[in-house]
């Protein structure tokens, strides 16, 4: 019975070559669907976005329209077919059910939008973070870090918009990770050129340094390029992402070149990804150096906001107490820091579950030198969930960081 099942269209065929050209025939044409959505800030005006039915074969033209402060990025989704998949006005041929989408995208962004920044105060206290899973396939660290925005002293010489801090979370196992202090300006002019970057960092170390690398033009559009502290770099609208598991809707990517660098341990290339209102959530380095080719990858992990505390107690040596010491949380004239008097006495505020101290003699008004101590002087506060009062911090032992 399966074998004398002869399909309507078969049977048609083969008596359009019986009757041969004096006789009409014609096979139906198959249908393919098209299904068209774009993203917010434009549409699709030909032909349309939902649901469209046409012959196979059939080539659909498409045009896609920005609205005013957009811009047209591309075609995604079933696009093989698509002339030119980065081009608003084309064509689509129709040899199967697809389903496609127009991207769009603004035309000028602000640094501001992906990379915010906590603007601290006595009245807005500090603590927007983010923690990172950090790997460097150079040493086998892997762990846990911590990115803090701090509390900090306006009106000092290092003209800074903001201070973050990048310690490991003592919570969490994995190798050593050298605890950094940067610092940093939303409109720095370099170049001509108005930038959002990190400006200083004391003290950054190890694969502290690839963070601090950061930096993104104060207003930008997708395509963009420039050049910052001997470092190349490129900016491109990538909309949706998947970070570690986390989505996220609206992001962008900034790589950087920075294959030039003389130091063999620095020297690479590699990428941001940051998600609008949120910052940097992913950063991947690449060292080229033959001596160090590995790659250093910050994942975004979690984020939570903390509450700014008091951390105070006295510095001594010995047990006598040390005056004229700075007790801060960076070895530089910027951050939160205190100077101890007669009694060794310090209070200063500071944000995270963990906080790394930096004590050392000063060397200008709140600078450290760092001659006395290799590095200055860290004392490590961990888990930090209210005030700590009453520390007693002596300068003649071993830091207690691990």
């Amino acid at each position: 019975m399966k074998n004398k099942l002869i399909s309507v269209a078969l049977i048609t065929v083969l008596l359009c070559m019986f009757l041969g050209a004096s006789t009409s025939c014609t096979t139906p044409a198959a249908e393919c669907r098209l299904i068209i959505s774009s993203t917010g800030g434009g549409s699709v005006t030909t032909p349309g976005e939902g649901t469209h039915t046409y012959d196979a074969g059939k080539v659909v033209n498409l045009v896609a329209t920005p609205d005013a402060g957009y811009q047209f990025v591309n075609w995604t989704g079933k696009v093989g077919t698509i002339a030119n998949v980065d081009a608003a006005t084309t064509t689509i041929t129709m040899n199967l059910d697809y389903t496609i989408t127009a991207n769009f995208a603004k035309l000028t962004y602000s640094s501001q939008e992906y990379f915010p920044v906590i603007y601290t105060s006595t009245e807005f206290p500090c603590g927007y973070g983010i923690r990172y899973h950090v790997t460097d396939t150079y040493d086998g660290l892997d762990c846990y870090v911590w990115k803090v925005s701090q509390y900090y002293k306006t009106g000092k010489p290092d003209p800074l918009d903001f201070v973050f801090t990048l310690i490991k979370d003592s919570t969490m196992p994995g190798g050593y990770y050298v605890p950094c202090s940067l610092g940093g300006q939303v409109s720095l002019i370099w170049n001509g050129k108005e930038i959002t970057a990190f400006y200083a960092g004391f003290p950054v170390g190890n694969q502290g340094n690839f963070y601090m690398n950061f930096s993104l033009l104060w207003k930008f559009s997708s395509g963009d390029a420039w050049e910052y502290a001997g470092k190349d770099y490129t900016v491109e609208w990538v909309g949706y992402q998947i970070i570690n598991g986390n989505p996220f809707s609206d992001c962008i990517k900034v790589t950087i070149d920075d294959s030039n660098n003389l130091n063999p341990y620095l020297k690479g290339n590699g990428y941001f990804i940051l998600a609008s209102g949120v910052g940097i959530v992913e950063l991947v380095f690449n060292r080229t150096d033959s001596n160090y080719t590995s790659v250093v990858s910050y994942k975004y992990d979690m984020e939570q906001r903390w509450v700014m505390h008091t951390i105070s107690g006295t510095v001594n040596d010995n047990g006598v107490p040390v005056s004229g010491i700075v007790v801060g949380i960076s070895n530089a004239d910027w951050g939160t820091y205190s100077l101890t008097g007669a009694t060794g006495a310090f209070s200063i505020r500071a944000c995270g579950p963990d906080v790394v101290l930096r004590i050392c003699y000063e060397d200008g008004p709140g600078h450290c030198d760092c001659t006395l101590f290799p590095y200055c002087y860290e004392y490590c506060v961990y888990g930090v969930t209210g005030n700590v009062n009453g520390l007693s911090i002596d300068i003649s032992k071993l830091s207690n960081c691990s």
